[in-house]
C-alpha cells in the first residue's frame, strides 16, 4: 500500500484526465438544470467528468503504467482489485496557478452513495485557490468576488462577474488569500464564512 505521504504528484496524469474526460451525465444535469451555469464558463474552466471508476483506472494503466498511477495515489488497491481514489459518477474542477499551470484537482461526487464524501482532494497536493488566473484579467479597481465553494464562483462567474474560490471555510491558502491583498474584493459567502472573513480574512490582509 503507497501511504498519504509518499504521494506524488503527477502533472502529465493529472493533466491527461482533463484533457481526456468531458462532461458526462449526471453531470450536465447538475451544473446546466439544478445550477443553472454558463456552458460558456464550465467549458472554459475545462470542468470534466468520471462515470465509470473501472473504465477511467483501466485507461490510466494503459497510458501510464500500475505502479505510476498507484504511485500518484489516483489510482487505489485493495481486496477488490484497484479502482479510482475519487468516488464515481463525479465532477472533476482542476486547479491552475496564476500562471495557467495546472497544480490539482478536486471532486464533487454525484452519486446517490451517503456515505461518499461529496468533495475530494488528493492530499499530494496543495490547498490553493480556485480561478487564480482571473487575476491576470483584472484592472485596477475592478471587483472580485470571493466566494466560499465552487460552485458559487462559478454562479458569480456565470452572472459575469470575477471571482474566485476558497475550497470550503475551513480550508484557507494563505499562500494566496496575500495575493488578493490590494484586490477591490466582494464576499459571497455562508454565515460561517461571514466569521472568518471578518474576524481572520480582512484582519490578514491589513496587517500585511
Amino acid at each position: 500500500k503507497h501511504k498519504e505521504e509518499t504521494l506524488v504528484f503527477d502533472k502529465e496524469i493529472y493533466t491527461w484526465i482533463i484533457n481526456n474526460t468531458t462532461l458526462l451525465e449526471p453531470a450536465k444535469s447538475f451544473l446546466y438544470k439544478e445550477r443553472h451555469l454558463n456552458e460558456v464558463i464550465v467549458q472554459n474552466l475545462q470542468i470534466a467528468s468520471v462515470v465509470n471508476s473501472l473504465d477511467m483506472v483501466d485507461a490510466l494503466v494503459k497510458r501510464f503504467g500500475e505502479e505510476t498511477c498507484l504511485k500518484t495515489g489516483l489510482v487505489r488497491r485493495s481486496n477488490y482489485g484497484m479502482h479510482f481514489y475519487f468516488y464515481t459518477p463525479c465532477l472533476l474542477f482542476p486547479y491552475y496557478d496564476q500562471d495557467g499551470s495546472l497544480i490539482g484537482i478536486q471532486s464533487r461526487y454525484l452519486g446517490t452513495n451517503e456515505k461518499a464524501p461529496r468533495f475530494q482532494f488528493m492530499s499530494s497536493q496543495k490547498t490553493r485557490l480556485y480561478n487564480l488566473p482571473i487575476l491576470n484579467s483584472l484592472n485596477r479597481g475592478d471587483k472580485l468576488y470571493i466566494s466560499e465553494g465552487i460552485t458559487d464562483c462559478l454562479a458569480l462567474l456565470s452572472d459575469g462577474l470575477n471571482a474566485v474560490a476558497i475550497p470550503s471555510a475551513t480550508i484557507l491558502p494563505l499562500e494566496d488569500l496575500i495575493l488578493l491583498k490590494n484586490q477591490n474584493l466582494k464576499h459571497f459567502h455562508s454565515i460561517i464564512f461571514d466569521i472568518l472573513y471578518h474576524f481572520f480574512f480582512h484582519k490578514l490582509l491589513l496587517n500585511l
